[in-house]
């Protein structure tokens, strides 16, 4: 049996052996293979050379990065988050916004903070992104499973319609460069038929803006939409926010 590596784990800076651990979250792939039959290993287009092709993809991308115990300790978020996707955060309306209540707080925050570190530590250049300093921010507050304010690297959601349809267009998996938006920095992740958009700082800016992250009662407002309509509607959520009214695009919200 081939032996696993043994190297000092990103998360616990112990040195222990590795796991293969993946970047994008396993489940983010399940839905590019065909539901019956062997599964066969993907090819997708690499940049910067759009030519090159990818092959090694049945499981989706994977590095070693972690011990057996730190990969265990993100597991549970990403299993907790998965059951979710399955059962709770599919489109429901063609309404440009909800909210989802009752959901973890510390387990989906955890999560979201996984994958911002996770692509922050990615060797490859396809599937990773320079945070700077935000990386062992991270690293931290995973390591002691702190999942922190709502506003501290907060995850805004937004689920992406096919086009001309409602459903959940789950077949697009990107990793956009951070931009500025609204004086602050952002950085958008596209999988599992959802835009992750992170606010890029540990510091509060505008309590008006936060009702469009999770809360700590477990509210978790989605924006809907195509693909061309999320930074729209991203934009209109925040304006809304900062004019107090956010709760006005909220229906489904229960009283």
């Amino acid at each position: 049996m081939k032996r696993k590596p043994v190297g000092v784990c990103k998360l616990c800076l112990k040195t222990k052996e590795l796991r293969q651990s993946h970047i994008i979250p396993k489940f983010a792939f399940n839905t590019l293979y065909p539901e019956s039959g062997p599964r066969q290993a993907i090819k997708i287009k690499t940049e910067p050379e759009p030519d090159m092709y990818r092959s090694n993809m049945q499981d989706g991308y994977k590095e070693y990065l972690l011990c057996g115990d730190c990969e265990g300790q993100l597991s549970v978020y990403e299993n907790y988050v998965a059951r979710l996707l399955r059962t709770r955060l599919q489109p429901v309306s063609s309404k440009q916004f909800r909210v989802e209540e009752g959901i973890n707080y510390k387990l989906f925050r955890l999560f979201t903070l996984s994958v911002l570190w996770r692509i922050s530590i990615a060797g490859d250049l396809n599937f990773h992104i320079n945070l700077g300093p935000h990386s062992e921010q991270l690293r931290q507050k995973l390591l002691k499973e702190n999942p922190g304010q709502p506003y501290q690297y907060g995850c805004a959601l937004a689920l992406i319609y096919a086009h001309g349809n409602s459903t959940a267009s789950t077949d697009y998996i990107h990793i956009e460069d951070p931009y500025m938006s609204d004086g602050q920095q952002w950085v958008r992740i596209w999988f599992a038929g959802f835009a992750w958009i992170y606010r890029l700082s540990q510091l509060r800016f505008s309590p008006k803006i936060e009702p469009i992250f999770l809360n700590k009662r477990g509210d978790l407002p989605i924006a809907q939409g195509e693909i061309s309509q999320i930074p729209a509607l991203m934009s209109k959520a925040i304006a809304l926010g900062e004019a107090g009214k956010f709760s006005d695009a909220l229906p489904f919200k229960k009283q």
